[in-house]
């Protein structure tokens, strides 16, 4: 069984305005696809590596 990784981030707006739930959900799903991104591409050279 392999451990969980925990990642933190802290996340600034450059201004005061109020972020809407389109931008936040927009945010949260690109942020998702590129970290998915990021994995797969990380498994697939563990891969090739072996």
């Amino acid at each position: 069984m392999s451990a969980v990784k925990q990642i933190e981030l802290e996340l600034r707006k450059e201004d005061d305005g109020i972020l809407t739930p389109w931008e936040i959900q927009d945010f949260i799903g690109t942020l998702a696809s590129n970290y998915y991104k990021l994995d797969l591409i990380n498994e697939i050279s563990k891969k090739i590596n072996m």
